[in-house]
């Protein structure tokens, strides 16, 4: 997946059939550690503030059904 494709889902918090199967794996399998940057990646990149893609980091988690144990169950 391009990084211009994942700043736009992270960013929008919408994910495109194309990389549904992408962003899943990255959300259950990705160290914790990875995920933050790639949150603070797009929150730059994007504008946003970092609040706002960690809200849609944890929306995207719900939409794709991530399997990561407890790791999505209060935010951040």
């Amino acid at each position: 997946m391009p990084e211009e494709a994942l700043v736009a889902i992270l960013s929008l918090g919408e994910v495109p059939l194309a990389f549904t199967a992408h962003v899943s794996h990255l959300l259950d399998e990705a160290p914790a550690p990875i995920l933050v940057i790639a949150e603070k990646q797009a929150a730059l990149k994007a504008g946003q503030p970092m609040a706002t893609i960690w809200t849609n980091i944890f929306n995207l988690a719900k939409i794709t059904g991530s399997l990561r144990p407890g790791g999505w169950q209060t935010g951040r």
